[in-house]
C-alpha cells in the first residue's frame, strides 16, 4: 500500500508544481506589472526552479524504489505470506492505475495543458507509473520471498 501512497503524493506534488508554474507565468505576463528585467527575472528563475523540482520526481521515485528493494531483502519473511502479498500487490496496482489516470486527465485539462508540456519527465513518470509499480512490486516480492537463510548450506548443513 506504500506504493499507492507514493503515487498520490507524487501526483499531488506534480499538480502543485504545475499550478505554481501557471501562477508565476500568469503573474509575469500581467500587463500591469512593469516589464523591466529586474521585475521579470525572479519570475523566470522561479518558473525554471519549479520545472527542475517537478522533473526531479523521477529521480526521487527511482531512489525510493532502490531503497524499497534493499530494505525488502533485509526483511525476514515467511513464504506463507506470499499469497497475501500478491493480493495486496494486485489491489495496489489497480489503485495506482486509477490515480495515474486521474492525474493524466487533470494534466490534460484546458488550464493545465499548456503548462504540462514543461513537465515532460514528470508526465512520462505518471503515465507509466503503473508499469513502474509492477516492476518495483515484483522486485520487492522476489527480494522478500526468494531469499533463504540457508543458502550456501548444500547437503543439509553438513560441516
Amino acid at each position: 500500500m506504500d506504493m499507492v501512497f507514493v503515487c498520490v503524493i507524487i501526483g499531488a506534488f506534480g499538480l502543485t508544481s504545475m499550478i505554481i508554474y501557471l501562477l508565476l507565468s500568469s503573474i509575469g505576463a500581467d500587463p500591469n506589472i512593469a516589464a523591466t528585467p529586474e521585475v521579470l527575472q525572479p519570475f523566470a528563475m522561479g518558473m525554471q526552479a519549479i520545472v527542475i523540482l517537478g522533473n526531479s520526481a523521477l529521480f526521487i521515485t527511482i531512489v525510493f524504489g532502490l531503497v524499497a528493494v534493499i530494505s525488502a531483502f533485509y526483511t525476514e519473511s515467511h513464504p506463507i505470506f506470499l499469497i497475501f502479498s500478491l493480493i495486496m500487490f494486485s489491489i495496489c496496482i489497480m489503485l495506482i492505475s486509477i490515480f495515474s489516470g486521474i492525474f493524466v486527465d487533470l494534466a490534460n485539462t484546458a488550464q493545465l495543458a499548456p503548462v504540462a508540456s514543461q513537465f515532460y519527465d514528470f508526465l512520462t513518470l505518471m503515465v507509466n507509473f503503473p508499469i513502474f509499480a509492477v516492476m518495483l512490486g515484483t522486485l520487492v516480492i522476489i527480494a522478500l520471498y526468494i531469499k533463504r537463510s540457508d543458502l550456501g548450506q548444500i547437503g543439509g548443513g553438513m560441516g
